[in-house]
């Protein structure tokens, strides 16, 4: 019984916590798109109004740097508590790190992506790889509930790479989203690409915001 009785609580949880809330702006009115690299995103957004940023950067050694400008925007951007949500690369893992840890940002934890689907193969390192870290930062102290997991499945190729190349899954994107915020607040991509991250928050009830450096994938997004 005790235990019938605690999966109860936890099933009308998390149906309270995916209830649409009052009041929520028409599906065209919960979205804002700017083309804008993420080191002047600061200047289309509100400092302290951004709830979580879930983001997808690219893992190429060579743009490194953006994860210091993601730091510096994160900063900016999310209310205290707030989480900044990353995905990339196993290689640069260590680097990545580095430049995302800015204070008031600090590291929380680290979730496992699942790509059983789509395994890589790191050829420097020689190893298969099954799962994709996705870091996750907090500015200030963390001050939520308990978080339910820290591997997420995507549930399949659900249009990640039919409109950018290096998208990611919908459904994936949609887990993550419901890991960290309710409908209603606030999601924010600066590197939004094919807008697999806006259109899981957009369906879900939240609010979002998405940036991007190259204006095709903006447009890409709007029409996603």
């Amino acid at each position: 019984i005790g235990k019938a009785r605690k999966e109860a609580l936890t099933r009308l949880r998390i149906a309270r916590h995916r209830r649409l809330p009052r009041g929520l702006p028409s599906m065209r009115n919960r979205y804002h798109l700017y083309h804008s690299a993420v080191s002047d995103l600061h200047r289309r957004v509100s400092p302290s109004s951004v709830d979580v940023i879930i983001t997808d950067p690219p893992y190429d050694e060579k743009q490194i740097e953006v994860y210091s400008d993601l730091a510096a925007f994160s900063c900016y951007a999310l209310k205290s508590g707030g989480h900044l949500v990353v995905m990339t690369g196993t290689g640069a893992l260590a680097k990545v790190l580095i430049r995302l840890s800015r204070p008031p940002l600090s590291y929380h934890w680290c979730l496992a992506y699942l790509s059983l689907r789509r395994r890589g193969l790191s050829f420097q390192s020689k190893f298969r790889q099954f799962w994709k870290p996705v870091v996750v930062m907090v500015k200030g102290k963390y001050v939520g509930d308990w978080i339910r997991t820290d591997v997420v499945e995507p549930p399949g190729d659900d249009g990640d790479k039919l409109i950018h190349p290096m998208g990611q899954s919908r459904g994936g994107m949609a887990k993550l989203i419901d890991l960290f915020c309710g409908p209603g607040e606030t999601v924010c991509d600066p590197f939004c690409g094919g807008g697999s991250t806006g259109v899981a928050a957009v369906t879900s009830g939240r609010l979002f915001i998405g940036g991007d450096i190259e204006s095709k994938w903006v447009s890409a997004t709007s029409k996603a």
